[in-house]
């Protein structure tokens, strides 16, 4: 399962205990899961404390912000849910409830609401020195409202100093209201307070170094984001969403590699040779996503044929399998094959190439 899909089916589950405002007028209570079994929460369980749970949800929503891997960050999503389910039970009216009901909104895309709880947080004596409130606060604003979103980066920024994720803000504030040059500048801080780790902050200097017609550091900067997707790609083999990344930053490139072809009086030949390498890697890439497209497909047709799947469409899901990178399903699906043609070739060949 990639990222985007479990984080889209938790949205889904957290938006039966976190309802819309406008729909009743108030908040339901969350309900509870985790990745081990727990009993139905109560009032009266004993074992933690409602500042405990409140510091174990603060310190797991934090854990997301590094965390990538998707089954990790399933786990981590487990017991956010479970803790603010102990923490509606045993203090509905904490101070820090309306700052964790806000950052769980803002993680399924719910930004008025997020907002509206991280407002009421803000205005708290608790919020009023929590930077990461002010922080999630400008990320729920910075689309539609930038310069809102700006004072609310900058009371983080006063809170917690060359932090990247707030100067990353800040950049995107500064891109979405014209001013190019300080947009570059809180770009270049953001990637130089992270070290250049993380991708979406390379990527997004790449794009406002085109747009201050700044070609040389823009195309620099795209190559650098091109190779961080790459490695993301090979570090978790057999997921799509790494792919789909590296998919649009390749097609980023050309878009910039063709802007500065039609900007320049005499376009060197170098320009040329970099757009054509990188349609060639966007046509290559795109090739590999379909490859799960292909996998979807014969994973229904096994799964409607079970348990009388034919050998032909077992072996061709075998090898869709083996292609997407999911090597272990591979050769568990291949082995399956082996009962039933016991000298298939192909899953003989496969097979001594995927095991180690």
């Amino acid at each position: 399962m990639n990222g985007r899909i479990i984080v889209v089916g938790w949205a889904v589950a957290w938006a039966t205990y976190f309802p819309s405002r406008a729909a009743n007028g108030q908040e339901k209570p969350a309900a509870g899961d985790s990745n081990q079994a727990i009993a139905p929460v109560t009032a009266d369980q004993p074992s933690i404390s409602a500042e405990e749970t409140v510091q174990m949800a603060r310190d797991a929503f934090d854990q997301l912000e590094t965390v990538t891997d998707a089954g990790a960050r399933q786990e981590v999503l487990a017991r956010i849910q479970q803790q603010l389910d102990v923490l509606r039970v045993k203090a509905p009216n904490h101070p820090w409830l309306p700052y964790l009901a806000g950052r769980a909104y803002s993680l399924m895309d719910r930004r008025g609401d997020a907002a509206d709880q991280l407002l009421k947080f803000v205005q708290s004596r608790e919020g009023q020195t929590e930077w990461r409130a002010f922080r999630t606060l400008g990320n729920q604003l910075v689309d539609e409202f930038p310069q809102l979103a700006k004072g609310y980066y900058e009371k983080a920024a006063a809170l917690k100093p060359n932090d990247a994720s707030i100067l990353h803000g800040l950049s995107l504030c500064a891109a979405k209201l014209g001013q190019k040059e300080e947009a570059v500048r809180l770009g270049k801080e953001a990637v130089a307070a992270d070290g250049g780790a993380t991708l979406r902050y390379v990527a997004h200097l790449s794009g406002v170094l085109r747009n201050a017609g700044q070609w040389e550091e823009a195309s620099r900067e795209a190559t650098r984001a091109t190779e961080l997707a790459r490695q993301a790609v090979e570090r978790q083999p057999g997921e799509e969403e790494p792919l789909r990344a590296l998919d649009g930053l390749l097609q980023q490139r050309i878009d910039l590699l063709q802007a500065r072809i039609a900007a320049e009086t005499s376009a060197v030949s170098d320009t040329y040779l970099a757009l054509a390498g990188a349609l060639e890697d966007r046509l290559e890439t795109q090739r590999r996503l379909n490859l799960f497209n292909v996998w979807r497909v014969l994973e229904t047709g096994v799964n409607e044929s079970s348990p009388n799947s034919p050998p032909s469409l077992l072996e061709r899901y075998a090898v869709a399998l083996a292609e997407v990178g999911r090597t272990q399903q591979a050769i568990e699906a291949f082995e399956k094959l082996l009962v039933l043609d016991v000298h298939n070739p192909v899953a003989a060949e496969w097979l001594a190439r995927l095991r180690p």
